[in-house]
C-alpha cells in the first residue's frame, strides 16, 4: 500500500508539521547505481582499490536481489579474487552484509548511515518545499515529490493536505512507471535505454486501470512529452487520482516530478485547467531555482 488516507485531528495541541523528507539510504542508491562508467571519468593515477569499491556497490544497489561473488565478478570483469578481497573489507566497514556466511551480499547498514547523511544534504527537497506548500496551501490537495529511480519514481518528499480527510503518501516506495502519474512523468524523460528496459518487462497490475499494455504505455508518455503533465485515477489504488509534472535540473534533464495527490471527486480524468496551471507553475518555479530553462522552452512551442 502506496497511499493511505488519514484524518486530521480537529485538536491541535502541539506544534503541526505536515512537511515530510525522506532519509533513508534511497538517495545514495541513485548515486551508487550510476557507477557504471566510473572508470571513464577517473584520472590517471587514481585509486583503483576504490573504483572497484565503488563499482561494486553500484551493483548492488542497481540489483533488486542480493548477488554472489561469482555473479559481480562477471558483471564487472574482474577476477573472483579481486572481487571477493574488496567484499571481505568493505563487510568489516559495514557497507556490504552476508546474512549468513557463504549467502550472496546486499547493501551493508553503514550504507544507511551515509544515505541519511546525503538526505540531509539534498538540495532538491530544500529547493522544493516552499514551491510544493504553496501548491498545498492552492489546490488543498496532498502533494508529493518523486525522483527517478531506474526508470521509476522514488517518493522522497510531501507535503499533506490539511482537509480534515487526507490522502498521505509513504515516503522511500519506489511507485512502477505503467501505475502512477509519478511513475510516468518520471520514464516520459528518461533516456531511451532506460525505457526500453520497461516497456520490454512485464507490465505488472495493481488494479484494474493500470497499464499492462506497452503500446498504451508508449502513447502516454508521448502525450506527457508534449502536454508536460500526466494523470491517473484508480490505478494504484481505489480511491487516489494523481496529476504529476516533471521538474528539470541545471542540464535540462529530468531532476524529480511533483504531484497533486488527492480524490477522484477533486481530481478528474480530465483535469481542471486551474489545477493544471497550479502544478506548472509549481514545477517551472522548482525547475528555474535549479537553473533550468526547459519550462521557457516549452512554452516557447
Amino acid at each position: 500500500m502506496r497511499y493511505s488516507v488519514s484524518v486530521r485531528d480537529t485538536v491541535v495541541t502541539g506544534k503541526k508539521r505536515d512537511i515530510y523528507w525522506l532519509k533513508p539510504y534511497d538517495h545514495l542508491l541513485i548515486a551508487l547505481s550510476m557507477t557504471d562508467h566510473i572508470e571513464d571519468t577517473l584520472p590517471a593515477g587514481s585509486n583503483q582499490s576504490v573504483t572497484i569499491s565503488a563499482r561494486i556497490l553500484g551493483e548492488l544497489a542497481s540489483s533488486a536481489n542480493p548477488l554472489g561473488v561469482s555473479e559481480i565478478a562477471r558483471r564487472l570483469g574482474e577476477s573472483k579474487a579481486r572481487v571477493f578481497r574488496h567484499l571481505a573489507t568493505m563487510k568489516q566497514c559495514g557497507l556490504v552484509s552476508q546474512e549468513n556466511a557463504g549467502d550472496a551480499y546486499q547493501l551493508g547498514w553503514n550504507i544507511y548511515r551515509l544515505g541519511v547523511a546525503a538526505a540531509n544534504q539534498f538540495g532538491l527537497t530544500r529547493v522544493a518545499q516552499r514551491h510544493m506548500t504553496k501548491l498545498r496551501d492552492n489546490t488543498q490537495e496532498t502533494i508529493a515529490l518523486a525522483i527517478p529511480a531506474s526508470g521509476d519514481a522514488l517518493v522522497v518528499g510531501s507535503v499533506q493536505s490539511e482537509r480534515q480527510v487526507a490522502i498521505s503518501i509513504k515516503h522511500g516506495v519506489v511507485i512502477p512507471a505503467n501505475s502512477s502519474a509519478l511513475g510516468r512523468v518520471v520514464l516520459a524523460f528518461a533516456n531511451e535505454e532506460t525505457q526500453e528496459n520497461i516497456l520490454s518487462r512485464p507490465l505488472l497490475s495493481f488494479g484494474e486501470k493500470s497499464i499492462v499494455d506497452a503500446d498504451k504505455l508508449r502513447s502516454r508518455l508521448a502525450f506527457i512529452c508534449k502536454n508536460y503533465y500526466e494523470i491517473a485515477i484508480n490505478e494504484n489504488g481505489f480511491g487516489i487520482a494523481t496529476l504529476a509534472a516533471p521538474v528539470f535540473d541545471a542540464n535540462n534533464k529530468l531532476a524529480a516530478a511533483v504531484a497533486l495527490v488527492g480524490s477522484p471527486f477533486n481530481i478528474s480524468l480530465t483535469p481542471d485547467k486551474k489545477l493544471v496551471t497550479a502544478l506548472h507553475e509549481c514545477a517551472a518555479a522548482i525547475s528555474s531555482e535549479l537553473n533550468s530553462t526547459a519550462w521557457n522552452e516549452w512554452r516557447l512551442k
